[in-house]
């Protein structure tokens, strides 16, 4: 039989079908009565264990996100800094080598399961529908003329960091109205609890490791990075491989 976090799951599935949408609202819609009905599910299972004593049965694991690219993108890492915070996860970046012999860029993602199954729908979803606005943005630049203006690759680049900084920050702001929601519920207690194991197994992985602080430059079009701040502003949010390269902690993670 479907259980509950099933059924919650097979909804945000499709919730997030959305952003296949030409209308990038419906999909921002979405996105956001996903985090709510996360929320809302993890609200509800702690106030249930208080009134049975039962132990959260929900593991904490790491999960791998490959990139599409060798070095991955300062704009994706900026939008998964948002995305693992506002589910109470972890993340650092590596490279691993896949059975063909060639180098992957990862995401490695720390936290409870279901909230790390969630993080990734959210962070794909988010990520597709930044990229389908660039490159709306980019053609109505080019049908106006005004490309010449610019370089491809360094516009687009802006317009990207520009809506992931506001969309990282808007989701920072989400995670913190959870917590005040938390606050509230009988079980703000096993909430805390939970989260403090998932912070004490990040430290421990942390410290072996030796994760280092990830740091990088991006070359910028103002024009395109504020286009892409209004971008971002209108998302309403409510392998067996063997390790390659040092990891290095996501900035803000």
């Amino acid at each position: 039989m479907e259980n509950k976090l099933d059924k919650v799951m097979d909804r945000i599935r499709k919730l997030l079908s959305l952003s296949t949408s030409n209308n990038p609202n419906e999909a921002a819609t979405a996105a956001a009565q996903a985090a709510k009905l996360m929320a809302d599910y993890e609200l509800e299972e702690a106030d249930l264990r208080v009134e049975s004593g039962e132990a959260n049965l929900d593991k904490i694991e790491q999960d791998v996100w490959y990139n599409d690219s060798k070095n991955g993108a300062k704009w994706k890492g900026m939008i998964l800094v948002g995305v693992v915070k506002g589910f109470g996860c972890y993340a650092y970046q590596s490279k691993v080598r896949v059975s063909d012999g060639s180098i992957k860029s990862t995401y490695c993602v720390i936290g409870r399961s279901n909230n790390v199954r969630t993080a990734n729908y959210m962070f794909q979803y988010l990520t597709k529908e930044i990229q389908d606005m660039c490159e709306r943005a980019w053609l109505a630049l080019r049908a106006a003329s005004e490309a010449s203006m610019y370089h491809g690759k360094h516009w687009k680049n802006s317009f990207l960091l520009g809506a992931a900084v506001v969309i990282q920050n808007r989701l920072i702001e989400q995670s913190d109205a959870n917590k005040v929601a938390q606050a509230q519920s009988k079980g703000c207690a096993l909430i805390k609890r939970d989260q403090a194991e998932v912070d004490a197994y990040y430290q421990r992985l942390r410290s072996q490791l030796n994760l280092r602080q990830a740091h990088s430059q991006s070359r910028m079009s103002r024009d395109a990075y504020e286009q892409g701040k209004e971008a971002g502003a209108s998302v309403n949010l409510g392998g067996n491989a063997a390790l390659g390269s040092a990891p290095r902690q996501i900035a803000g993670c």
